[in-house]
């Protein structure tokens, strides 16, 4: 590190020159520290709000999913791959996504899909097979129509939220009587 002060009788006219010409890399190096620490503090942010987003996910049994239309190349949460069964690391497609989808729904979630790609909604409950059990998920896209952005999906497993929704509505109707 280069330390600079004044100094008794001053500089001369060589040593100011020098001081001159370094300044602006000293200047440089100080901006770019700055920039660095910066940057690290927002990765770090955004490193905690992932996980915050992760956990949050995963107590409300809704994951995520982004697809890449013109690479079919699509994109989970954790959660996502929970909900469907499929671990990470494996190459995921619209087709891939489409094997997941119980045999009685699948052409009409391929129907409904091919439908939204046209500009229509794409907000549909279907069932799914994963881990060898059917699952209920809502999906809700939002599509940009001539985006080439990825689309994006909340989708909400919502079969435990049937669970209980239909055993509260149960005990309201027959409470236990002593």
């Amino acid at each position: 590190m280069i330390a600079v002060a004044n100094r008794e009788g001053g500089y001369s006219l060589e040593q100011q020159q020098d001081l001159e010409a370094i300044a602006p890399a000293i200047m440089q190096a100080l901006q770019s520290k700055k920039t660095e620490q910066k940057r690290a503090r927002a990765e770090g942010t955004l490193r905690k709000n992932w996980e915050d987003l992760d956990c949050a996910q995963a107590v409300g049994n809704i994951g995520s999913w982004r697809l890449d239309v013109l690479k079919n190349e699509l994109t989970w949460s954790d959660e996502n791959h929970r909900i469907f069964g499929i671990p990470k690391g494996i190459p995921l497609t619209y087709e891939t996504f489409l094997s997941t989808v119980h045999p009685d729904d699948r052409e009409y979630v391929d129907k409904k899909w091919k439908a939204g790609l046209a500009g229509e909604p794409y907000d549909i409950e279907h069932r799914i097979i994963a881990d060898g059990m059917i699952k209920w998920v809502r999906e809700k896209a939002y599509l940009e129509i001539g985006s080439y952005d990825p689309l994006f999906s909340p989708v909400i497993d919502f079969q435990y939220q049937s669970y209980y929704f239909f055993h509260f509505h149960m005990t309201l109707l027959f409470p236990h009587t002593p």
